[in-house]
């Protein structure tokens, strides 16, 4: 039984689609027009016509966004016999999305509203039944794609994907002109900020095209599939961003840009798209996927532009460029996350290979004796033992070598000598390893993970999905609340050491992201089984990522070096207090829903009320209090939050990746 709030519609292929919802739409509308107002309001600052230009783009790009979204292809629904037939040719590509026939009795799908009932009486049973996974999709792909390659259980985040970033590319323009000094000269910033505000609008039209060319190029979709989906789209893509750079008045500051760097944006990002799309499968939302390939293209482009800047100075523009001075924190970091990401890349056969054998069945090595089993233990241990030796000659003799041309001096060296030289940040890293040990003790020795009964059965298969109980929420905001205690005192004290701590642990989880899928030798299982003890309705594909999306969500308002305390703390407030307590609250007090929606009042009155709480605690207690906190600053700080608030209730989205840059945008625009 499906409840009666579910936004949900049966579309031309027979799914079951899930829209965003009227409150997100709103909180959009009024995050935008916000926006715009202060954009209007700085131009008497920057003295010229900029932020009026700005602003008009903004508003402009979100009426255009919301019919688009409006306006995605709604079909008539089509009979039993159609959906049947139409799989085969909708899933040409090779998708196959193994949940289509809805009408078997061995695949009902049961949403996470829907309730057993009684026959007698109509009571909810008191008995526990495993719910099933939500199956329920979002309406926007990208084009060549089924919707088997995106997370179920959510909307498709559309607008969320599309308007995001240029919120936060318009918050930092307002907020570095609105702290314009003679002091400081913020020229080249505001050119910047600009320019990521055109390349942002051009991502949002880019995916736009998607949203609409799944629907409209059906008739030529096997043609395209011939000569290639990617190929056929970064053709299209690429002369459309040639046509708004070069002939239409759209982008006037890409315009002085070379061609081919803003064709290298636009590239990247595509790619970066269909790679979520076809090796990450069934992990983002079309939003999701859509903020994740645009954080990837800046993290490659911006490593590009440091790479001109030490030996092409001359071809970038100054704003671009900046003073020629390289930051050795963002060398290191982006030295870290992209070797990372090329390790990976250099090693996969090896690692597909790790897998391959992890995957040969025991009981056939069992019939032949202890001699297969050894030999099999010894290729699995010559396997790992070649992707370890690959990793450190690619440190050793590529990145290392490459970030000292940077830096100017051995980075191993520098990097020693940045840590360790200074006190304070020796006593981060005992303060960090004293918490996480006493974190270890109290997950190991107080908490402790009940696995629901199997009780429920669809058909002859068992339901396997676990449900997340209440010993197993806890322990998952555990790590939360050590969020808190370790980035909060960096944050304060040693913003930069924290920001390339943040990057040296994004490398870690990605790289025994690698160990655990390929299953390598001998650490591969031993991190599976612990991480899969975390893991919820929204890792449904091949990775595991709700450790990466906290640590994520920590650092984005740090990296984005935010113009107040609070700004860079928004992330931390919001995960480690906010969505924290609203999880908490809401799962054991929560009684009263909003509407279409499975979040409760009471959840979003906790997550305000923690993260005002917080953040007065730790400005009044920790901060070296540069920021006073008059009534003014509090009046526009509970707006601030309480619109959060609403996004964390309304929206789908993945909460650790889009409400603290919700936050940090809101935060920008009101200080």
């Amino acid at each position: 039984m499906i409840a009666k709030l579910d936004p949900w519609r049966i579309e031309d292929d027979g799914e079951e689609i899930l829209d965003v919802s009227a409150g997100e739409r709103i909180i959009w509308i009024i995050s935008a027009l916000w926006a715009a107002k202060r954009l209007y309001d700085t131009q008497a600052i920057v003295q010229n016509d900029t932020p009026t230009f700005l602003a008009r783009s903004l508003v402009v790009f979100t009426c255009l966004s919301f019919l688009a979204t409006l306006l995605s292809f709604r079909a008539k629904p089509k009979s039993a016999s159609d959906i049947s037939s139409s799989y085969s040719s909708d899933d040409a590509d090779g998708d196959v999305n193994i949940e289509k026939v809805v009408d078997s009795p061995s695949r009902k799908r049961r949403t996470h509203d829907a309730r057993p009932f009684n026959g007698r009486n109509g009571s909810a049973s008191s008995e526990k039944v495993t719910k099933l996974r939500d199956t329920r999709v979002g309406r926007s792909r990208l084009f060549g794609k089924s919707r088997a390659c995106f997370r179920s259980g959510a909307d498709d985040g559309a607008l969320c994907g599309i308007l995001l970033t240029p919120l936060l590319a318009s918050a930092k323009y307002a907020s570095t002109a609105s702290n314009v000094t003679d002091e400081k000269d913020t020229t080249n910033d505001l050119a910047y900020y600009h320019a990521v505000f055109e390349l942002v609008l051009l991502f949002g039209i880019i995916s736009t095209f998607h949203i609409h060319a799944s629907y409209f190029m059906r008739p030529f979709r096997r043609l395209s599939l011939k000569y290639g989906v990617l190929v056929s789209t970064l053709i299209i893509s690429s002369g459309l961003t040639v046509v708004l750079v070069r002939f239409i008045p759209f982008t006037t500051i890409l315009q002085t840009l070379p061609l081919g760097y803003v064709l290298m944006h636009i590239i990247i990002f595509q790619l970066n798209l269909y790679l979520c799309a076809t090796a990450l499968r069934r992990s983002f939302t079309f939003g999701e996927m859509c903020l994740i390939a645009q954080a990837g293209t800046f993290l490659v482009m911006n490593a590009t532009t440091i790479l001109m800047c030490k030996f092409m100075p001359n071809h970038l523009p100054r704003f671009i460029s900046g003073n020629g001075k390289l930051s050795p924190i963002k060398v290191l970091g982006h030295a870290v996350i992209l070797g990372i990401l090329f390790i990976g890349l250099i090693t996969y056969p090896i690692l597909w290979h790790s897998r391959s054998l992890a995957q040969r069945r025991y009981w056939k090595t069992l019939s032949t004796g202890n001699t297969r089993q050894s030999s099999l233990r010894q290729r699995k241990i010559l396997t790992a033992l070649s992707i370890y030796l690959i990793t450190a000659l690619a440190v050793i003799f590529l990145i290392s070598p490459l970030c000292t041309s940077l830096l100017g001096e051995n980075a191993f060296l520098w990097t020693v000598k940045y840590v360790f030289m200074s006190p304070p940040r020796i006593t981060l890293c005992l303060f960090w390893a004293i918490a996480i040990a006493i974190t270890v003790v109290i997950w190991v020795l107080v908490l402790d993970v009940h696995d629901s009964p199997q009780s429920a059965h669809v058909g002859t298969q068992p339901a396997t999905v676990k449900q997340l109980t209440s010993s197993l929420n806890k322990k998952r905001k555990l790590f939360h609340a050590l969020a808190v205690v370790m980035f909060v005192p960096g944050l304060l004290y040693e913003p930069a050491f924290l920001q390339l701590a943040f990057s040296v642990a994004l490398g870690a989880f990605i790289y025994l992201e690698y160990l655990r899928f390929f299953a390598v030798w001998p650490y591969g299982k031993s991190i599976h089984i612990f991480l899969t003890e975390f893991i919820d309705s929204r890792d449904l594909g091949p990775v595991i990522l709700s450790h990466v999306y906290l640590l994520l969500g920590c650092a984005e308002s740090v990296w984005l070096e935010g113009s107040s305390v609070l700004a860079s703390l928004s992330g931390i407030l919001t995960l480690g207090f906010g969505d924290a307590m609203a999880s908490i609250v809401g799962k054991r007090f929560g009684r009263i829903r909003w509407f279409r929606s499975h979040k409760t009042i009471e959840g979003t009155l906790a997550f305000v009320l923690s993260v005002l709480f917080g953040s007065g605690l730790i400005l009044y207690t920790m901060s070296p209090l540069s920021l006073k906190f008059d009534a003014n600053v509090w009046g526009w700080y509970t707006i601030v939050v309480s619109m959060t608030g609403l996004m964390e209730a309304f929206s789908t989205q993945n909460d650790n990746l889009v409400v603290p840059l919700f936050m940090f945008a809101l935060i920008e625009l009101a200080y």
